[in-house]
């Protein structure tokens, strides 16, 4: 530059400042993100910035120059939209578990969430997303062009490149703030926890669980798994919420063990019931054996089924789903549209009806997942005054409103499935969890789960045991509802429930176990929950 005549300097200097007017106007919306985020992304993305400029001047002929800028402002801007419209909303940086639950998720659900999250910051944002988008295209008719070149005068070029390569090596360095990077490795990481999952269901009946024994006796058994969505105790009327939000629990409470003190190892499903299903935990880092419940229960010589309000497809198979496929008779209800979870009744009578004598019933509702209105039917809207919160606004009263109308349908569900087990002879019970729990707002301003900006109440779930005569009276378990517990353990639980031995039991992991052990209670990023959230 400094060897140009003044003249071609002013209008070498004025092409730049218009051509280039819509990655200022990147940087700015950037400028926001850093002020949340940190200096690294403004670091990473000046340094892009500087990239595209650079290159853009090295190319001379122009309207492969106008190609290359509109082209990468065009990704610019969707990065920096994606990137500040997550850090409104969660007040963070994206993180490899957001890719997790956006692969997890469908299309309807998917919907959903953007819906659940939009306010006036989100619109604004997609406006001045669009906005730039334009000013993208109209930059590649810009001007008549100029010569370029001076540009190519070897001292100059040989500057350029190596200021270019210098800023590749930082960039590289700086890999880790890039969302393309992370959406690459979020992606990969997805794959290959879905392909363990998928290894471990290729055998759909058995598993890689040794000596396998039922402790059978000459009643019936059945035991219901009902495993809940996006539920958090701090809002169930049962653990001493101002709403009474369940009231049909609340009335059958001398039948229940309400358990106090219950979590989740992680705030998303895939990565929640992953654990809870499986042998995997944050425990044992090397897992030698290789099954799901599922696969213990049929080695035990249970008949299995899974009976979902979940649809069954995500982008790519649920890996929820995946673990369903061991079961002997599976049946998803919510396929096609969205259905509350009563529609679930039907089937479970019909799978209490079957006559085998052994049987696991695994219920898998909606619960209370966004959006919550679509959760319950209009019967069941009946909060709709002020709740108590610090956020007192429309939106965050609308929000607990719905949520609370939601837990009170979930309770109506729950205690049909119990009043129709009731009616079933035998050794049965019902266990009830959520596989994590929902901010809303309570202590930050959002309603959602996140482990990105995660709360106490995204780990904390209910978790409620009904059992018949016959189960309680069992002299070898114990329910003591004050034991402190991670859903990570459930495997061993489930098979003490229904007195299932195999060679990898440790009774010291089963709440229901007289010899359980109270152990450190780990969560993302194998963070001790009672250090992370001490009383």
């Amino acid at each position: 530059m400094f060897f140009l005549e003044k003249p071609h300097m002013l209008t070498y200097i004025k092409s730049l400042l218009k051509r280039y007017f819509i990655l200022l106007l990147c940087l700015l919306v950037l400028c926001f993100l850093t002020a949340i985020i940190g200096y690294r992304a403004l670091l990473t993305y000046a340094l892009l910035v500087y990239l595209i400029v650079t290159i853009d001047g090295l190319i001379k002929r122009r309207l492969l120059a106008d190609l290359f800028t509109s082209l990468m402002t065009f990704i610019f801007s969707v990065t920096a939209f994606v990137e500040v419209g997550h850090a409104f909303m969660f007040k963070d940086r994206i993180e490899e578990s957001t890719f997790f639950i956006l692969f997890e998720t469908n299309l309807s659900e998917s919907k959903e969430f953007l819906l659940s999250a939009t306010g006036f910051v989100p619109i604004l944002l997609m406006v001045l997303f669009f906005a730039l988008l334009g000013l993208a295209l109209v930059n590649i008719f810009w001007g008549k062009g100029q010569t370029r070149a001076v540009l190519f005068r070897k001292t100059y070029w040989r500057l350029k490149f190596f200021s270019i390569i210098s800023s590749l090596g930082l960039l590289y360095y700086l890999r880790t703030s890039l969302l393309l990077y992370i959406t690459l490795q979020s992606f990969s990481a997805f794959q290959a926890e879905k392909e363990k999952l998928l290894n471990l269901v290729s055998d759909k009946r058995g598993g890689d669980f040794d000596h396998v024994e039922h402790l059978e006796s000459d009643a019936d058994e059945v035991y219901v798994l009902v495993i809940g969505e996006s539920t958090t105790r701090r809002c169930m009327g049962i653990y001493d919420y101002y709403r009474m939000t369940t009231p049909r629990l609340y009335e059958m409470r001398e039948e229940l063990f309400v358990y106090k003190d219950v979590i989740t190892p992680h705030t998303h499903t895939i990565a929640a019931l992953g654990k809870a299903l499986t042998m995997s935990s944050f425990k044992d880092s090397i897992q030698e054996v290789e099954g799901s419940l599922i696969q213990l229960f049929n080695k035990a010589g249970f008949v299995t089924y899974w009976l979902s309000n979940q649809k069954p497809i995500g982008i790519y198979e649920s890996t929820v789903t995946a673990l369903s496929q061991s079961a002997e008779h599976r049946t998803f209800t919510n396929v096609s549209s969205g259905q509350v979870d009563g529609v679930l009744l039907k089937p479970f009578s019909d799978a209490l009806r079957d006559e085998a004598p052994k049987k696991l019933i695994v219920v898998h509702l909606m619960g209370t997942h966004m959006q919550y209105s679509k959760r319950y039917p209009a019967r069941f809207d009946f909060f709709k005054s002020q709740p108590r919160t610090n956020y007192n606004y429309e939106k965050s009263w609308k929000s607990i409103n719905t949520y609370d109308n939601a837990v009170l349908y979930n309770d109506y569900v729950l205690e049909s499935l119990i009043r129709q087990l009731r009616n079933v002879e035998g050794r049965t019970a019902l266990l009830y969890f959520s596989d994590h729990g929902e901010e809303v707002y309570h202590t930050k301003a959002f309603a959602m789960h996140a482990e990105t900006n995660e709360t106490k109440d995204m780990y904390d779930i209910p978790f409620i045991l009904w059992g018949s005569e016959a189960f309680v009276r069992d002299s070898a378990l114990t329910f003591q509802t004050d034991r402190k517990y991670s859903i990570e353990d459930l495997i061993y639980s489930l098979a003490d429930m229904a007195r299932i031995r195999f060679d990898q039991f440790d009774a010291q992991r089963s709440i229901f176990n007289p010899d359980f052990k109270e152990t450190k209670r780990y969560i993302t990023q194998k963070r001790v929950y009672d250090e992370v959230y001490a009383q």
